[in-house]
């Protein structure tokens, strides 16, 4: 099948329209359809703690083949502690609420009143945070100190391009 033929079909759906006045103009007209907005609820940072406001900060449109996981939310990454795990400053994190973490994985923790993104380790009586950037020292915290609760699991992250942070 050919890239007109494709087109085509999209147009006999509904979703575009293709201009026979005007050579490869193509129309999308189902921008509800594709699109769906969703609410940011606040910043965590990837560098050092950020303080934490839990207001609804943003709306953003994903693309309606973005499936979110049952009680999920989304929060906007603020720094470059994660580059090296591909998030970057200005991305979205999807956060799933959890009460188990496996070493390695990404979680958003509150150390007292602030917020973080980090990968989660924890052995010997203590948790430590990693950062995956070598210009941050790992965040460690006795297990027992009430300062520090780890929110969720990082499940997914969602870049929009072309915007500037």
């Amino acid at each position: 099948m050919t890239a007109q033929q494709h087109l085509q079909a999209i147009a006999r759906k509904g979703c575009i329209k293709i201009s026979a006045s005007l050579p490869r103009t193509i129309e999308i007209t189902s921008e509800d359809d594709l699109f769906l907005s969703y609410s940011v609820f606040g910043e965590v940072a990837a560098g050092n703690p950020l303080t934490l406001y839990s207001d609804l900060i943003d709306t953003i449109q994903l693309p309606s083949i973005v499936k979110m996981p049952m009680n999920t939310f989304l929060l906007r990454v603020k720094g470059d502690s994660l580059k090296d795990a591909h998030i970057f400053n200005g991305d979205v994190v999807i956060v799933k609420p959890s009460s188990e973490y496996e070493n390695g994985q990404i979680v958003v923790a509150i150390l007292e009143d602030a917020a973080v993104v980090k990968r989660f380790y924890k052995k010997n009586g203590s948790i430590e945070l990693r950062s995956e950037n070598p210009e941050y020292e790992p965040i460690r915290v006795e297990m027992n100190e009430s300062n520090l609760t780890i929110v969720g699991l990082v499940v997914g992250v969602y870049r929009i391009t072309g915007k500037k942070n």
